[in-house]
């Protein structure tokens, strides 16, 4: 997902439980960047955690999204499709959705890789 190597992923997931790598968008989602390998070089790539019981606002991406979760579940709402631990999910280009964690689960660790970038709350996050 993220055109690394095994040694490399491995690294990565050991640093999974330093605080100092997450940014906080809000007090319940929190994101890790990553650099990726060349074929995800014009993806925003990164994990991402959410506290159960929280929903992630409608946003839209401009490129292909792609997902897979580490730990937890999450629905898409406007799908009423179900993503759990050790599944991916792949939404197309240009959709808009809105996803939650649900309440009596745990936390949701996903890494995610949007090509080109998204669009949330008014704010466009673009791809490097």
């Amino acid at each position: 997902l993220l055109d690394l190597s095994m040694d490399q992923t491995c690294a990565l997931l050991d640093q999974l439980d330093d605080p100092a790598g997450w940014t906080e968008q809000t007090p319940d989602i929190a994101f890790m960047k990553v650099e990726g390998g060349p074929r995800v070089a014009a993806a925003v790539r990164g994990f991402v955690r959410m506290r159960a019981g929280v929903i992630y606002p409608d946003y839209k991406h401009f490129g292909d999204e792609y997902v897979f979760v580490l730990q937890g579940a999450y629905e898409d709402l406007d799908r009423g499709a179900w993503v759990v631990a050790g599944e991916g999910d792949h939404i197309p280009p240009g959709r808009s959705h809105t996803y939650r964690v649900p309440a009596d689960g745990p936390d949701l660790l996903k890494v995610v890789v949007i090509h080109k970038g998204w669009r949330v709350l008014g704010h466009e996050h673009v791809a490097p």
